[in-house]
């Protein structure tokens, strides 16, 4: 019976302390900023990324037809 008390008594800390279904607002915001700027800079390296491939693509096509020309990327 005391390890029953025990576990409530767990689970009511828990809640009130922003357990499940009562997270803390200034701790869900933090999250979402933290998670936002984490996209934010996935989504800059995802362009770079693709600009870096056009690049390399138009490099390749300008050997191909023998007028290869040089590109120079921007950071």
């Amino acid at each position: 019976m005391g390890g029953e008390h025990q576990r409530q008594s767990a689970a009511s800390r828990q809640r009130g302390r922003g357990g499940r279904g009562g997270e803390d607002p200034l701790y869900l915001q933090a999250v979402a900023a933290s998670m936002k700027d984490a996209a934010d800079k996935a989504r800059a390296e995802t362009e770079e990324a693709a600009q870096a491939i056009a690049a390399m693509e138009e490099m390749k096509a300008g050997e191909a037809a023998g007028t290869s020309r040089i590109v120079i990327l921007d950071d």
